[in-house]
This record gives C-alpha cells, sequence and structure tokens, in this order.
C-alpha cells in the first residue's frame, strides 16, 4: 500500500507544467500563416490559428525557456483576471485582432467555444 501511495505521489509531482504570457502566445501565433475568415457578411477578420505552431515557446518552473512540439494536444488553462478559469485545445484555437477564441473542454458534440480579450487574461498554464 505504501509503495501505491509513493508512486501516485510522483506521478502527480511529475506531471509538468509551464507558463506562457498571453502576449508571448500571440505573437507566436501570429508569425503563422493568416486565414482570412468572415465574422459577418460585413466584416472579415484575419484569424492566426494554433494548428499551424510547429512549436510552441513557454517557461518552465525556473523561468527557462522550453521549447514544446505541437505534434501531441496541448491544453492551454487560462485564468481570467476575474478569477474564471477555461481551457482551450491548442489545435482548436485562433487569434484575431486582441482576442483568443477557442474549443475546450471536449471534442464532443460542439464543446464549448471561449471567446476572450487579452488583456483579460491572469495568467495560462500549458499542459502537454
Amino acid at each position: 500500500m505504501n509503495k501505491f501511495l509513493a508512486l501516485c505521489f510522483l506521478l502527480l509531482v511529475s506531471c509538468k507544467s509551464y507558463e506562457i504570457d498571453a502576449n508571448s502566445l500571440q505573437s507566436q501565433l501570429q508569425k503563422t500563416t493568416p486565414v482570412k475568415d468572415s465574422l459577418t457578411e460585413e466584416k472579415t477578420a484575419t484569424f492566426f490559428k494554433g494548428e499551424n505552431l510547429k512549436e510552441l515557446i513557454v517557461l518552465n518552473r525556473r523561468g527557462e525557456k522550453v521549447v514544446l512540439e505541437t505534434d501531441k494536444p496541448l491544453v492551454l488553462k487560462v485564468t481570467r483576471k476575474d478569477g474564471f478559469k477555461f481551457r482551450y485545445y491548442l489545435n482548436s484555437m485562433s487569434s484575431y485582432e486582441d482576442k483568443f477564441k477557442g474549443m475546450g473542454p471536449t471534442y464532443l458534440v460542439g464543446g464549448m467555444i471561449h471567446n476572450v480579450n487579452i488583456d483579460s487574461i491572469a495568467s495560462i498554464k500549458v499542459k502537454p
């Protein structure tokens, strides 16, 4: 039983988590190929899609830069300044103007679509 508890503790402690600043995420997305999409009949916006990123530069707990390959799903845990928390999947999110838009927490039947202003984000944690 003690070995089982020790193993569970090690699994919990060894789960890697990284951080990224909202402005850094936006600038990395803006280096991808832009996509024009019609928001309404009158307005067309330029989107930068997370699925076009080949790698994501994040910070580890010591503040060192780490490069994450995006060939595996990455989950972005976003906390707004008002305390509201939600998740994006990097390959389902996009950036346009000063907003992020993405789907989470599930891909099933539409999922939850979240739109958030970049200025209202307090933190973003990245889980591989």
